[in-house]
């Protein structure tokens, strides 16, 4: 079977506007036996079954089926944080002066936060270390130390000791 589109414009009074009209004929294609056309059925029949298969859906594999959203988020951020590490590691001004348990990294010896050698530690015990020698701010693994303590009122200037 064969579609036939056929095309004719209509006029309308005056000829304002010309508007196309289109009919749909059907007509058989005249074959030389009955078997002609089923062969063509069953071709059109294969191709089109072809066609589908192209179109249908193919699967993936394992890795798709294991996929974890979560895992996947887990191993980003520990890429993300080794790229920081490596950034902050390259440039010196980021780098840490203090080790894990709070000593100076480049001396090795464990300065109060007062700047006094021979403190045996004056503030109060640190909420993560419990180190009498921590400030406000816990010492491990801390990337800045403090130059100088100035004492109000008073010309008293406490300055980091020379201890390399």
């Amino acid at each position: 079977m064969e579609q036939i589109l056929k095309g004719s414009t209509c006029n309308q009074e005056k000829m304002t506007s010309n508007i196309p009209s289109f009919t749909v004929s059907t007509r058989k294609e005249p074959s030389q036996d009955g078997n002609g056309s089923e062969t063509q059925d069953q071709k059109k029949m294969k191709q089109t079954e072809r066609q589908l298969k192209c179109l249908a859906f193919q699967n993936p594999g394992p890795l798709l089926a294991d996929f974890n959203p979560e895992t996947r988020l887990q191993t980003k951020e520990i890429r993300r944080t080794k790229l920081r590490q490596l950034v902050f590691e390259s440039n010196n001004i980021w780098q840490r002066k203090y080790d894990n348990t709070g000593k100076l990294l480049f001396s090795g010896i464990d300065l109060c936060d007062c700047l006094d050698e021979d403190c045996p530690g004056c503030f109060y015990p640190c909420s993560k270390c419990s180190s009498w020698k921590c400030g406000s701010i816990c010492r491990c693994n801390r990337k800045w130390i403090y130059d100088g303590i100035e004492t109000e009122g008073s010309d008293i200037v406490q300055k980091f000791p020379e201890l390399w």
